[in-house]
């Protein structure tokens, strides 16, 4: 039986985020083994990790092999994947309530969406307290401009649409998640399920170098929507700029407030 669902989990030398990955599926309630199927894709291909991907209670891959990083490894899941759909759940991340899979089993099942972005909650690396992101409902401008973040934990994809749009992109480097999603917008408005349903770790790459981020989602934009044109290039890159300075000065704000907090 061909699965419904396909969750794929990359991760590097980081047995306990991958435990906590795993149990958080094993602990799932209300819904059929049968429809899902896991891939850990692993980097490091380690015998302890190769031991963890058989406790999630459903049909489990494991790959281990090196990789050029994490959307590399994203992508051979993607293109290794059974299922009709894919939903990326790496180490660390996890589904926030013992019924997460259900609920997004029966969207998937009943609705068949494009794509399926559920709610979820960003716990910072531990590093500040949790929030929940505001991706809901999905408005695709708000994205384009960096306005309305997602993360691909609270994302699930049609496989075939998938592939056909060629998955991750490389190229992107650390936005490669900001441009998939940006493509996929294009191509269909998403089902929604506004639950908390996942936990992201978060508190990587990506936030480590937040203020070069306006910089980057402009490059991406210029090469998808408008290659050829010097006008909206130029307009592009002054409001990158913007957001650069808005994003420095908001840093430096918090960083007073916490010297005066403490």
């Amino acid at each position: 039986m061909t699965p419904l669902l396909s969750i794929v989990t990359v991760t590097y030398d980081d047995n306990e985020g991958l435990a906590s990955t795993v149990h958080s599926i094993a602990s799932q309630i209300n819904f059929d083994p049968s429809e899902v199927e896991m891939l850990i894709i692993d980097g490091a291909n380690q015998p302890s990790a190769r031991s963890i991907a058989g406790r999630s209670g459903i049909l489990t891959r494991y790959v281990g092999e090196r990789d050029a990083g994490v959307y590399d490894a994203m992508n051979k899941g993607t293109y290794r994947a059974h299922g009709k759909y894919v939903h990326y759940l790496n180490s660390g991340d996890f589904l926030r309530k013992s019924d997460s899979l259900s609920m997004i089993l029966n969207v998937l099942r009943d609705r068949r969406p494009t794509w399926l972005v559920v709610g979820a909650l960003h716990l910072f690396g531990g590093m500040r307290d949790p929030v929940v992101i505001q991706n809901q409902p999905h408005i695709w401008l708000r994205h384009a401009l960096g306005q309305q973040p997602h993360c691909h934990q609270a994302t699930i994809f049609d496989r075939s649409a998938l592939i056909k749009i060629g998955a991750y992109d490389l190229d992107a480097g650390i936005v490669a998640d900001y441009d998939l999603i940006l493509r996929f917008g294009l191509l269909d408005t998403p089902a929604s399920l506004p639950d908390v349903l996942i936990g992201y770790e978060g508190g990587g790459v990506s936030a480590a170098a937040s203020r070069d981020l306006p910089k980057l989602l402009a490059e991406v934009r210029e090469r998808r929507l408008y290659p050829g044109s010097a006008w909206w290039r130029k307009a592009d890159r002054a409001y990158s700029f913007y957001q650069r300075v808005r994003l420095t000065l908001l840093s430096r704000r918090d960083r007073l407030m916490g010297v005066w907090r403490a």
